[in-house]
């Protein structure tokens, strides 16, 4: 081999290499991968991110926003967020309205279900036909305060969905059960029939879910779908959120 021949062969050797690897530019590294335009959304890993976005005409009980907010890894696990307001702490007082009532929430708009400042557990997400599918209980939101009052938060009143008393009065301030209309606190009969006792303990109801449904844009960074507000018959909203 002649010196020429030589010189030339060393001066394409490195060209060759970047063309092996794909990953040589003009402005830096690129990681072999990053050009998967149209390609992202069909794995789990694809959507592990912190999305912040909202829902479109819609706005949620509490604090009347319509932010969303998603939070994913890798194995599906999370939470679902939504509106501006701070997380609020768990239940501390049986005798009391839990949650509170949000800072735009109409009084006579309460229950459990979706509302503002609270982070909604995710479990086993799952991807299929490059669509992200999720669910979430909605009724967690009384979780704390099911486990506060008990089974009997009074003395012969059942806290329980299902559970009626012998006899009922519920006016304004002025509730009672059983046949001496034994008096018992508002906002526990109010809440009570969220709750879902065994005998000895108090959790949820989970008598509703909620579900997202939904895909990937073509460079990953914004997902938009469906969230259903409860399941099967919850109404539907188009919601859009951008990777953080």
């Amino acid at each position: 081999m002649t010196k020429m021949t030589r010189i030339r062969s060393a001066a394409f050797l490195p060209v060759f290499l970047c063309l092996a690897e794909t990953a040589c530019t003009s402005g830096g590294d690129l990681n072999v991968g990053d050009d998967r335009s149209g390609e992202f959304g069909q794995v789990l890993e694809d959507y592990a991110a912190q999305w912040d976005g909202y829902a479109q005409a819609y706005t949620f009980r509490g604090d009347g926003s319509d932010r969303v907010r998603l939070t994913l890894d890798a194995s599906g696990n999370g939470s679902l967020r939504f509106g501006d307001e701070e997380l609020i702490g768990p239940a501390t007082e049986v005798e009391a309205l839990y949650p509170p009532l949000g800072p735009a929430q109409d009084p006579t708009d309460y229950g459990g279900g979706i509302r503002s400042g609270f982070a909604y557990p995710v479990a086993g997400a799952t991807v299929e036909a490059a669509r992200l599918q999720l669910s979430s209980d909605t009724e967690t939101l009384m979780g704390s305060w099911c486990a506060l009052a008990g089974p009997e938060p009074v003395p012969g009143y059942p806290c329980d969905i299902g559970a009626i008393p012998e006899t009922w009065n519920a006016g304004e301030g002025d509730c009672s059960f059983g046949p001496e209309r034994t008096p018992v606190d508002c906002f526990i009969a109010l809440q009570c029939p969220l709750c879902d006792c065994d005998g000895a303990t108090c959790s949820t109801t989970d008598a509703q879910q909620m579900r997202v449904d939904g895909a990937l844009s073509d460079d990953g960074n914004t997902f938009e779908g469906t969230l259903q507000l409860g399941v099967p018959d919850g109404e539907r909203v188009t919601i859009v959120l951008t990777r953080q």
